[in-house]
């Protein structure tokens, strides 16, 4: 026989003496433990409870008398049916037990801790638990060093029975007389010897009397031919005689009992000497209802092998009633959110199917009296079930019920069968349900996983839906599996089109600068098995043809065992993002060149303001019959060239800050596509929607912008030709909004020409300064006009393709203000009043100061903001005060302008001052009237100009 621990017995005997098994009794093997326990958890009770009633002891922290009652806790019973510890706070208050008829309780207890005691094959031994009269919680050191107890206490006690266990059995075996009767008298199986010429029965037991129907008289008169049907007998004696000696396991045969039944069973024998006779001693394993439970599970696997989720159990609990002869059978399934809660899955009554399991139940709901069984039987099927619940007026004598687990032994829910007549064979028929049982959880674990797999999907799907970069998944070829919304959009495949297409298919990508296609990410990560992402930008071609800029990576797919079983594939649109960083690197070039411009600007126009101020003089006192005067005209005309060109240095400068007004920009465009058309081989198409919105506007800069885009749509066609202009209404909203603009309306202004185009290469560059491919040019224009427009809030874009032409479009935004009337131009006005002229540059004033005088005017001057501030107090003390002050915005090194405005503003809250300046980097010249001026005048200017802004102002 084989000892029941894998060591030899003098190792086994070290290890029982060493835990103090064989030296002392019982009490004081375990009286450590209890005091240990009660000191763990600050019990004044401590126990441990077996499952032998005769063998129970109490040890008590603080001696407290245990009373009869607690003596038969049933809660103790209950702790050994469960897998892990059982904490009950509160015995009365706990739903468990509050009205459970099965666990009684004693009054003096209201606090309960139990550790089941188990074999490791799952044999319950008992439990070891703490008690107290005062409801109460453990801490988690607390549960864990009681489980730690509880299972050194679980190793003692089965040391200990299987050390009792081989030692009865030892002795009882010592002589093959005892082996014999011993294995044949309280076999729970049928067993017989036959005699094997004569094959007549010589012994029997009890079980193959009960099993089979015949007394011991009726076996002992018969042959072993008169249990086999007549058509096994041929068969039964050609393996009688071909048997070998010793032990034979002879297989499936069919026998017959005493009532004429026909049973299937597993035959084994073992050849020897019985009174002197050659003999045979057979075990007989009666099969029929497992075989009949294996026929029934292949016939419901057959005949739902289509169905799942109730259709199976349905055909199961059906199929389980007639392998049992049972009257009712159902199965139930744990509800995740409410633990112990059943919710019917299938019910069979009477071969008829009905929906719900409270149809067998009477003065109770289902949930509760299932869920109670589910609590009471955790661990294995029980044929106690409260039967006052069943069936009011039809008696129900039989009930075996199996829960069900899941591979990590989690409850899923319950099998359960009830006759209306005892079942004969228990046993077997506790196997079958077990058979159905197990087949039942493996049905309801598969069920949870597809509903678990199916919530997964679902919350995948979500998500994939939600986020806002393309996402496609591929299997191992490169096949792919999903794609979502963001990545249906951007690559104009849906979902079922894709699915099972070839990646490259669905997802083309090609080089930036070459345009060559770009190797399939999915095969690079299969063949790598890392993540791959593009280093530069990509060009995605969408099934329609659209190229959009994008970044994207891909990512192996794992599994559970670290195999690769697809990739990830994750893609974003960047085209706008790179526009915008495209637009940044511009503006930060235009600035860069702006901070130079301004300051060679500030200087340049004070030189024309010189040129052109002395100009102007001399050409209003000459007779313009005088040869002479066309000379003074050519050199101002040049002056105004030069005044422009300065004007595109100053749109790059930070204070170009455009002068705004509220207008309608019809006639504007009309007049201004004329006037740079006027005598060019070129004629212009101009199509303006009637309803264009009205928007704010400097004219002096969008008059540049128009004439440079007009000029460069001519010099695109040197043979002559048509410029096609539009101007329509246009609104950024939502996905309609392309390019980077605020929402809102805006007037689109298109200026196409068909002439030679604009290469690939070249397009990037266009509005960078000072990039030109013309001979003769200065790289200006389109940069000048990209930051007018750009300082006016709006958008400028260019498509064009060589040798068809190119569109030129500007975005400016609607006017939400009323149209401000026309500036009408008044001829020079004479005057007279004393003024003070404060500028750096001694031409500058010099001519100022000569123009004034021309216009009748009295003039002082000032070089900087404090001396104009000395000369404006010193005028006013005298009695002679100054009219009005010409002051520049800035002085570099000293006090400009601006700052002796906030001092003459203290000085004299009505003082008139007019701001001049040709460079400004302040919003000073655009709204002077918010720093204390009354005007302004604008380096290079004519008498015209300056007469008619100092004379409204004199004469206010």
């Amino acid at each position: 026989m084989k000892p029941p621990f894998p060591h030899n017995e003098a190792e086994r005997i070290d290890i029982l003496r060493q835990y103090q098994i064989l030296d002392t009794p019982p009490e004081s093997a375990f009286d450590e433990i209890t005091l240990l326990v009660s000191k763990i958890c600050g019990t004044p009770i401590a126990l441990i409870a077996l499952v032998d009633s005769e063998r129970v002891w109490f040890k008590s922290k603080v001696g407290l008398t245990i009373p009869e009652t607690a003596r038969d806790f049933s809660i103790c019973a209950h702790t050994t049916l469960q897998p892990n510890l059982l904490i009950v706070s509160n015995v009365l208050s706990d739903a468990r037990f509050a009205d459970n008829p099965l666990v009684p309780y004693d009054p003096n207890v209201r606090f309960y801790a139990g550790v089941p005691l188990k074999t490791p094959t799952g044999l319950a031994l008992g439990t070891v638990c703490a008690i107290d009269c005062i409801p109460r919680q453990l801490d988690s050191k607390q549960n864990d060093l009681l489980q730690i107890l509880g299972r050194h206490t679980a190793t003692l006690l089965d040391l200990r029975r299987e050390l009792a266990e081989y030692s009865r059995t030892k002795e009882a075996l010592d002589t093959p007389e005892a082996q014999y009767r011993s294995l044949f008298k309280h076999n729970p199986q049928p067993m017989w010897i036959y005699d094997i010429e004569t094959l007549s029965f010589l012994a029997v037991n009890e079980a193959a009397i009960q099993h089979y129907g015949y007394s011991r008289e009726e076996f002992l008169s018969m042959t072993i031919k008169e249990i086999s049907p007549p058509e096994e007998i041929p068969s039964l004696l050609e393996n009688i005689a071909k048997a070998p000696e010793g032990l034979d396991r002879a297989g499936l045969w069919r026998h017959r009992k005493k009532d004429g039944t026909i049973i299937d069973v597993g035959i084994t024998s073992h050849t020897l000497r019985f009174s002197g006779r050659r003999a045979k001693l057979v075990l007989a394993n009666d099969v029929t209802e497992r075989k009949r439970a294996g026929e029934a599970l292949r016939e419901i696997e057959q005949g739902v092998s289509a169905a799942t989720g109730e259709m199976f159990f349905r055909s199961l609990v059906t199929h389980l009633t007639r392998v049992l002869g049972a009257d009712y059978a159902f199965v139930g399934e744990v509800l995740k959110e409410k633990e112990g809660v059943i919710r019917t899955i299938a019910v069979c009554s009477d071969d008829v199917i009905v929906e719900n399991f409270e149809y067998l139940l009477a003065g109770a709901p289902c949930e509760q009296v299932v869920g109670k069984v589910l609590r009471s039987y955790p661990q294995g099927v029980g044929d106690i079930f409260p039967k006052s619940h069943l069936m009011t007026g039809k008696r129900i004598e039989s009930y075996i019920g199996a829960p069900l687990f899941d591979s990590a032994q989690h409850p899923l829910g319950l099998l359960s069968v009830m006759r209306r007549n005892p079942i004969g064979d228990v046993k077997t028929a506790e196997s079958i349900v077990q058979i159905f049982a197990a087949r039942a959880a493996t049905e309801l674990e598969r069920k949870r996983a597809e509903e678990a797999l199916a919530a997964e999907k679902e919350r995948l799907a979500v998500t994939l839906r939600s986020i806002g970069d393309g996402v496609i998944t591929t299997d191992v070829e490169g096949r792919i599996l999903l794609i979502n919304k963001v990545a249906e959009i951007l690559t104009g495949w849906s979902q079922e089109e894709a699915r099972g297409r070839p990646l490259e298919e669905v997802f083309h990508v090609i080089e930036e600068k070459t345009g060559r296609p770009i190797e399939n990410p999915a095969a690079k990560v299969l063949q790598s098995r890392i993540t791959i992402e593009s280093v530069n930008h990509t060009i995605l071609l969408s099934r329609d043809g659209t190229k959009r800029f994008i970044t994207d990576s891909a990512d192996p797919i794992w599994d559970n065992q670290s195999r690769i079983i697809g990739v990830v594939l994750a893609f974003r649109d960047v085209t706008q993002k790179l526009k915008m960083e495209e637009d940044l690197l511009r503006t930060s070039k235009l600035e860069a060149i702006g901070l130079l411009a301004g300051g060679i600007a500030h200087d340049f126009n004070n030189i024309l303001t010189a040129i052109l101020g002395n100009l102007s003089l001399i050409k209003i006192s000459m007779d313009c019959k005088d040869p002479l005067h066309k000379r003074v005209s050519d050199a101002e005309t040049a002056s105004f060239r030069a005044r422009d060109l300065a004007q595109q240095l100053l749109t790059f400068a930070k204070g170009g800050t455009p002068l705004k007004r509220a207008m309608s920009i019809k006639k504007f465009l009309e007049d201004s596509i004329q006037f740079a058309l006027r005598g060019s081989n070129v004629h212009a198409v101009t199509l303006i929607a009637d309803d264009l919105w009205p928007v704010e506007i400097d004219e002096g800069q969008i008059n540049q912008v128009i004439n440079n885009l007009v000029i460069n749509a001519q010099q695109a066609m040197p043979q002559g030709g048509t410029i096609e202009v539009r101007a329509e209404n246009y609104l950024a909203v939502g996905t309609e909004n392309q390019f980077p603009l605020p929402p809102g309306p805006y007037a689109k202004i298109s200026i196409r020409d068909f002439g030679t185009g604009i290469s690939r290469e070249h397009l990037p560059k266009i509005f960078d300064p000072y990039f030109t491919t013309k001979q003769r040019g200065s790289g200006l224009g389109l940069p000048t006009s990209y930051s007018i427009i750009k300082k006016h809030d709006g958008y400028i874009t260019v498509d064009s393709e060589v040798g068809e032409g190119s569109t030129f479009s500007i975005y400016l935004p609607g006017s939400s203000h009323g149209i401000e009337p026309e500036r009408k131009l008044e001829a020079p006005l004479l005057g007279r009043g004393k003024v003070l002229i404060m500028d750096d540059d001694e031409a500058v004033r010099e001519v100022a100061g000569e123009i004034l005088r021309f216009l009748g005017y009295q003039v002082e001057y000032a070089k900087d903001g404090s001396e104009a501030i000395a000369c404006y107090q010193e005028a006013s003390s005298s009695g002679q005060p100054f009219d009005l002050v010409i002051m520049d915005l800035t002085i570099p090194g000293k006090m400009g302008g601006k700052e002796a405005m906030q001092r003459l503003l203290e000085i004299d809250p009505h003082v008139k001052a007019i701001v001049s300046s040709g460079y400004s980097n302040s919003p000073v010249m655009a709204n002077y009237l918010k720093y204390g001026f009354k005007g302004v005048i604008t380096k290079p200017y004519t008498i015209e100009q300056v007469s008619k802004t100092i004379n409204r102002l004199i004469e206010l």
